[in-house]
Parts: structure tokens; C-alpha cells; sequence
């Protein structure tokens, strides 16, 4: 059974440039906004670093050389709920703190949308199951489905 599809031009922007955009379902901002809102310490160097990861991504072409996997790494690929649809999981990580999304055209131009949060990341290993829900969310948007209509399919 096919899902209903809608376009991730409707999500918020978190984080805009010259190059692209970054953005997040309101879930997961309200999520991402909890997790740098503090003055702890952890809190502070979260919202320092993303703040920068993300205008890394967003104002430079060359974001994977800029980045590194050690910030924004390829989870790999997963099924989104749609026949013939896998896509590419990505993640932005500081401090025990992951976001999971996809990258896609949005709007004419390039785009990370953050649709999961591992919010107490404790090992090296990404939680599978957390991705494909990831993989599953990102489905429901129309940049992540497959288009089979001039494709011969």
C-alpha cells in the first residue's frame, strides 16, 4: 500500500546559505531546540558545533570534504515504505547527539531534512532501527519517492 506523499518544502528552515537549506520537522526542532537550549556545558558545545556543521553544509559545495564523517557521515541506504524506494540516511552528530535525514532537492536546491534524533547516543554503532524509521519518515515526502513515471517502468 502506497502512502499519501507530501513535498518537504512545507518543513521548517532551520538553517539556510548560499548553497542550500537544513530543514527539520517540527518534532525534531522542537527536539533539536531542547537539546542546545541549556547553559550546561554539553548544551553550549552541542549548539557551537551544529551551528557550525550546519552552515558548513549549507554554504559550501564541497560539504563532505569540509565536514568529514566524523560530523556528517552516510548511514547507510534503507527502504522507504515505497516499491522500489531506498534512500541514503545521513547524520549530523555532536556530543552523543545524532540527526538523521536525507539529502534531496528541495525548493530548486539542496537540502538536508532532519526527520529522527538519537538524542543519548552512547556507542559507535548507529541504531538500525532508528535509521529505518528515518528512511520510512523521509518516504513520506515527495523528494524521497520514487518517480516511475518516464522511466520506462
Amino acid at each position: 500500500m502506497l502512502r499519501a506523499t507530501i513535498s518537504a518544502a512545507r518543513l521548517r528552515i532551520v538553517c539556510g546559505g548560499s548553497d542550500a537549506d537544513l530543514r527539520m520537522t517540527e518534532e525534531i526542532y522542537a527536539i533539536y531546540m531542547q537539546a542546545i537550549d541549556g547553559n550546561d556545558k554539553i548544551s553550549v558545545k552541542r549548539r557551537t558545533r551544529l551551528a557550525r556543521y550546519f552552515a558548513e553544509f549549507v554554504n559550501n559545495r564541497d560539504y563532505h570534504v569540509r565536514l568529514g564523517q566524523d560530523k556528517f557521515k552516510k548511514e547507510g541506504n534503507f527502504p522507504t515504505g515505497h516499491p522500489g524506494g531506498d534512500v541514503a540516511v545521513w547524520e549530523f552528530k555532536a556530543f552523543q547527539w545524532r540527526l538523521y535525514g536525507g539529502v534531496a532537492e528541495v525548493g530548486g536546491r539542496r537540502c538536508f531534512v532532519g526527520v529522527a534524533v538519537d538524542g543519548s547516543k552512547k556507542q559507535d554503532r548507529a541504531d538500525q532501527q532508528l535509521l529505518a524509521i528515518a528512511a520510512r519518515r523521509l518516504g513520506s515526502y515527495t523528494e524521497f519517492t520514487p518517480r516511475t513515471e518516464g522511466r520506462g517502468r
